[in-house]
């Protein structure tokens, strides 16, 4: 499912977008990500114009399991680096998409029925009581 691109292809399409030599492309990659990593140290957060930020999350302490014995073990706290895409980069890689909408599945409704005070649950639910009460 997952297509992983690799620092070496990031590289070469660097390279071949901009002329420039390998060597001067992965310069410029690791430039980039030295600046985000210090940004990240000493901020907690980077952000890239027209592509999007990174931000340090704290996570708490909890309780997991060991996958190849079962057994219940304590992952302790520590920090993680999220993404946020800027609007303009969610859009293009979602444009596929964009004409569907959205709907929920799974979520209570605060609704009431009327004549049994019983909370309408689902979508399906509300329309076929809207049906019997027209």
């Amino acid at each position: 499912m997952s297509n992983k691109v690799t620092y070496g292809e990031i590289i070469e399409a660097l390279s071949r977008k901009t002329g420039f030599s390998k060597q001067k492309s992965e310069a410029f990659a690791k430039a980039l990500i030295s600046r985000v990593k210090q940004e990240l140290e000493e901020t907690g957060k980077a952000s890239i114009t027209n592509f999007g930020s990174f931000k340090v999350k704290e996570v708490a302490e909890r309780q997991g399991q060991n996958p190849q014995t079962g057994e219940p073990i304590t992952i302790p706290a520590h920090k993680r680096v999220s993404f946020t895409p800027y609007k303009a980069l969610k859009e293009d890689v979602n444009a596929k998409f964009a004409h569907l909408e959205t709907e929920l599945l799974g979520e209570k409704a605060e609704e009431k029925d009327e004549e049994s005070a019983e909370p309408i649950t689902s979508a399906e639910e509300k329309r076929s009581r809207n049906r019997k009460s027209n």
